[in-house]
């Protein structure tokens, strides 16, 4: 059994001025002439952060650098400043290393969305080239951003199961698109765990991610008012 991540993906906007940056111990970050922190160069310097799933004993937990680490998170680029102060840790964003920079100096770290597409969005699995170019793009985002000290994990695509209107059923090649990636992803970056991320759940899909998907490390489900429910829900499915 592997393991889920299940999180409520809220951000509040509230009317707090913010003055100064601080370290987690309390101290601002020196600024050189140059407009870079002491914080922000170390960053640069540091390099990939090894983050693992550690199974003990049928519990799951998330590490990071070795240590335990709790997502406290939101989605979204904006307001990282306040995000921080409120004692949020993780941010999910698109693939980007500009924001990466600006959450890193900020010591937060970062789900990123890599852009894998479905069939809403005119993607089609019975198209090998299509699928073939997916790739290269997906697997060039990694190779350029894999040893970046705020990535946490890598995200395949979101909500790929849903279709348009006038498909009646998804196509289940979309998930052996996802396995061939999140080994591609394993091989070149051992340090960061990949999921996928779905807008459902129901028997059918689950049982077909862990068959067609065996090499996803977890698993994110978008969830609103039936969020409680969805852990019984993965359990019952064999998740």
């Amino acid at each position: 059994m592997k393991q889920s991540l299940l999180a409520t993906l809220l951000f509040c906007i509230l009317g707090v001025g913010l003055t100064g940056r601080r370290t987690d111990e309390g101290v601002p970050s020196l600024i050189r002439q140059d407009g870079i922190s002491s914080n922000d160069l170390q960053l640069r310097e540091s390099g990939s952060i090894p983050v693992k799933i550690e199974n003990r004993n049928g519990v799951f937990r998330l590490t990071r650098n070795g240590e335990k680490y709790f997502v406290r998170g939101a989605v979204g680029q904006d307001y990282l400043d306040r995000l921080a102060a409120y004692g949020g840790n993780s941010i999910r964003i698109s693939a980007s290393r500009d924001i990466l920079d600006k959450a890193g100096s900020m010591h937060l770290t970062a789900l990123v969305n890599l852009p894998v597409h479905g069939e809403r969005d005119g993607m089609d699995y019975n198209d090998s080239a299509s699928v073939r170019i997916q790739r290269e793009k997906v697997i060039d985002i990694v190779q350029r951003l894999k040893d970046h000290p705020a990535v946490l994990m890598w995200a395949l695509g979101n909500e790929m199961e849903f279709v348009r209107p006038e498909i009646t059923q998804y196509n289940t090649k979309v998930w052996e698109a996802v396995n061939a990636l999140a080994e591609e992803i394993h091989r070149i970056d051992p340090d960061h765990p990949v999921m996928t991320v779905l807008g459902s759940v129901s028997r059918e899909l689950i049982g077909n991610i862990i068959r067609l998907s065996p090499s996803l490390d977890l698993l994110g489900v978008n969830a609103y008012g039936d969020l409680k429910k969805v852990p019984g829900w993965l359990r019952a499915f064999g998740w």
